[in-house]
């Protein structure tokens, strides 16, 4: 769905002129991850620790399992600050830190709140 939606999109911004429309996109896709978040955690999905039984193969402990249900929440709010990012990023003028953290930048925020997640579980031995 996403792809047909960029092509759209940079379609009509080419079309229209509007190159700086392409800008947003980033922001709608951050938008859409953090809508599915807040679903998630708001009727209570478990969406991390479902994706994280059907994926990893161990066993995981009651701890482990109350602790992933608990996940739904941090990540709408890291996804909310990443979708903030963007936004700001593409209403700003700095071609260059909007292609930056357009490209890799959000690679890096959520490596690192995966990272924080996982020692804060080992922290709390979980």
């Amino acid at each position: 769905m996403f792809p047909l939606l960029y092509l759209l999109v940079l379609v009509l911004a080419y079309y229209f002129d509007l190159v700086r429309t392409v800008w947003f996109l980033p922001v709608l896709v951050s938008g859409f991850f953090f809508v599915i978040f807040v679903n998630a955690h708001f009727k209570g999905k478990k969406l991390i620790l479902h994706y994280t039984q059907k994926f990893y193969k161990k066993e995981l402990s009651l701890s482990e399992q109350e602790y992933l249900a608990k996940g739904d929440a941090y990540w709408m709010f890291v996804t909310f600050f990443n979708t903030f990012l963007q936004l700001l990023f593409g209403l700003g003028d700095n071609q260059m830190l909007w292609l930056f953290y357009s490209s890799i930048g959000w690679y890096i925020l959520f490596f690192f709140a995966l990272a924080l997640q996982i020692i804060y579980g080992k922290i709390k031995h979980v």
